[in-house]
């Protein structure tokens, strides 16, 4: 999923009026994506030393108001965390990208006839398939989506040669992974967990992708392989 970035938009003062001497207004606004989309649901809090916090939740246009704000500094903060909206483009091109992709691009390759008998076909899952991770639920979606195309592939290449394997690798520190809101906190939580005491790394998963392409390993298809070091098992 691309990584959500927050813009206020027209965050004015646009009304004045006054009661027993003090100036009132009113504070409007709108939260949106960086491709300019409106983010609905979105926590926003306006707070001032001159008035207690006042938290609502943008509307489906990602637009929030305050109204008959004591007139005076004031900050607007957008929070993403219990975030629980995605739109609808975000979570299509999600599971399209890491899920869909690889039906797409294992149909070229066995069309052009570019993969023979003994070819190996490998997706990369993770562990949010099976469980529940905060803020990962469309790559959940995806997970669970390229885990199922992997055992259809598994069934449908038998008859050309090729195998199809899911490895599900323990939590790794990538550029992807630190976009995931939390991943400081899930990365020393696996590393604590981890029979070995630490993360898997590409270097992990490189190893098993080479000791599965060797000969002899073609009766291995249409399986879920964790490349973990024993993290999942101690979950």
């Amino acid at each position: 999923m691309k990584k959500l970035s927050l813009f206020l938009f027209c965050i004015a003062v646009i009304s004045s009026f006054t009661f027993s001497q003090e100036q009132y207004g009113n504070i409007r606004g709108i939260v949106v994506d960086e491709e300019g989309e409106p983010l609905p649901s979105v926590t926003v809090t306006l707070e001032s030393e001159l008035y207690n916090p006042r938290t609502l939740l943008t509307s489906d246009g990602g637009i929030f108001r305050f109204l008959n704000v004591s007139v005076g500094p004031c900050r607007v903060k957008c929070e993403l965390s219990g975030f629980k909206t995605y739109i609808q483009k975000n979570i299509e091109m999600t599971v399209d990208v890491m899920a869909h992709s690889l039906v797409y691009w294992t149909q070229d390759v066995i069309a052009r006839n570019l993969m023979g008998r003994g070819g190996r076909v490998f997706s990369m899952t993770s562990s949010g398939s099976t469980r529940v991770i905060p803020s990962y639920g469309a790559v959940s979606a995806a997970k669970c989506a390229l885990e199922s195309h992997t055992r259809q592939l598994a069934l449908e290449l038998a008859s050309f040669g090729v195998t199809v394997n899911a490895l599900r690798g323990g939590v790794t520190r990538t550029p992807a992974s630190e976009k995931i809101p939390g991943s400081d906190r899930l990365v020393v939580e696996a590393a604590k967990r981890n029979p070995y005491g630490r993360l898997t790394t590409p270097e992990d998963i490189a190893k098993a992708v080479v000791a599965m392409s060797v000969p002899g390993t073609d009766w291995i298809t249409g399986n879920v392989i964790n490349v973990d070091g024993g993290e999942e098992v101690t979950s």
